[in-house]
């Protein structure tokens, strides 16, 4: 039986409800690629449901998420963005009053998208995650998002448990004029691995896959005013898993007085 299907849609706007995801609980991850030829918007409507079974992506829509988010928590399952405009209330609701999508294991790809938040405060990370499997974001252009002046979390990205089986890829992505929470003190990205086992004799810890930024730029964004606050946060990973190439980042101004950084590696501990 075929289990990958092709829907073309064309022009019109379209309801999107998330309790259709219930059909795809016990599914085998049939992969559904759905396609807008033309001008097309969807409405995300319903019952916050994961997305069950699936393997699962939209190209070349306007979605509004109005106030809710995807889920996706099954190690097999993924969700794909492609070339869509994603905005929550005809854009007059913050982009990250709640996160976008919430990954409790399996995949999310984001591509080929601008995604601004015209200065709106909002409450959340665009993306938190727990034991990923891959995270992966690629032509990405992230701009003019905030997040309310007590908030803790991050802009963008927020993984509270990396294990040794996630892949986080960000390539070539641009984020810009943005402004964290004023409590935050990991301003962009916020990744935590937990539970690496240590060989404290050998001081080895068991290899996890590299975190990847390339041909990328985090430039420009204000960090929170908090001492030794930072763009990127990465805590349990050795350096030599995490991997930066062609990259820039350039988000603290003089004279620097809370002793802000760009990058923060936090070692295993246990580590010399």
């Amino acid at each position: 039986m075929n289990n990958q299907y092709n829907i073309h849609v064309f022009e019109g706007q379209y309801d999107y409800d998330l309790s259709y995801h219930e059909y795809f609980i016990n599914a085998k991850y049939p992969s559904v690629d759905i396609i807008a030829e033309q001008n097309v918007s969807i409405n995300v409507i319903g019952t916050i449901q994961p997305i069950g079974k699936i393997i699962i992506s939209f190209t070349n829509f306007s979605i509004d998420f109005g106030d809710l988010f995807f889920q996706i928590d099954d190690d097999g399952s993924s969700l794909k963005f492609s070339s869509c405009n994603l905005f929550r209330n005809a854009s007059k609701t913050a982009i990250n009053s709640h996160s976008l999508v919430i990954v409790d294991r399996g995949s999310l790809i984001l591509e080929k998208m601008n995604i601004t938040g015209n200065s709106l405060e909002g409450n959340e990370a665009l993306i938190q995650s727990s034991q990923p499997l891959l995270i992966q974001f690629t032509s990405l252009n992230i701009t003019n998002i905030s997040l309310m002046s007590e908030n803790v979390e991050p802009l963008l990205l927020s993984v509270a448990e990396h294990d040794q089986n996630s892949q986080i890829i960000v390539q070539d992505v641009h984020i810009k004029q943005n402004t964290a929470g004023n409590k935050a003190e990991a301003g962009i990205i916020y990744i935590h691995s937990k539970n690496l086992k240590i060989n404290s004799i050998k001081n080895e810890i068991n290899a996890a896959n590299p975190i990847l930024i390339e041909n990328s730029e985090i430039i420009q964004n204000m960090l929170a005013p908090i001492q030794e606050s930072c763009a990127i946060q990465i805590e349990g990973l050795r350096a030599s898993e995490i991997r930066i190439t062609n990259s820039t980042f350039d988000n603290r101004s003089p004279p620097n007085n809370d002793r802000q950084y760009e990058f923060k590696i936090v070692l295993p501990s246990g580590m010399n």
